[in-house]
């Protein structure tokens, strides 16, 4: 997957970079200026969000910047995040309704095993934190000197 973002802050080997999230609107006919649309917005496309990269390519603060994560792992966050947690619920409820005769048991053990497997999610997302950022800045597409010149030719 890639995306692109602005380097807000570098730190040794890693940057700090901010994307601004437009890919569900991407190829839409209603895209306004910003790159989002009207059901975009409603959802927060507009909005940016803060990663932590590997600076592979030694950017520097205020440069625009190619990411790039590898396809396995945001499916594997995607599916950590949002499968696990209501698999969990499911076969809480399912052994709890097969060994309880309470209509209410199984919908308690049902939110219990949600929120085990949103511990279990916490856990997995802080080990993987120490083996180093799953997004890399491979390019960088313009420096901050030429970001600086493009804002005050637009400003004039």
């Amino acid at each position: 997957m890639e995306q692109i973002g602005i380097v807000k802050e570098v730190r040794g080997e890693t940057a700090r970079v901010e994307v601004l999230r437009t890919a569900m609107c991407e190829g839409c006919a209603k895209q306004t200026k910003n790159g989002s649309c009207v059901c975009g917005e409603l959802l927060g496309a507009a909005r940016t969000m803060t990663a932590e990269a590997a600076n592979d390519a030694r950017a520097a603060v205020g440069d625009r910047v190619r990411l790039e994560t590898a396809s396995s792992v945001v499916l594997g966050y995607a599916a950590l995040v949002f499968l696990v947690p209501v698999a969990a619920a499911f076969l809480f409820y399912c052994a709890a309704s097969a060994f309880s005769p309470l209509e209410w048991i199984p919908w308690i053990a049902a939110g219990t095993g949600f929120l085990l497997s949103m511990v279990a999610v916490y856990a997995v997302d802080r080990s993987r934190r120490k083996d180093g950022p799953q997004i890399r800045i491979t390019a960088i597409l313009s420096d901050a000197s030429q970001n600086s010149e493009s804002d005050k030719k637009i400003q004039e």
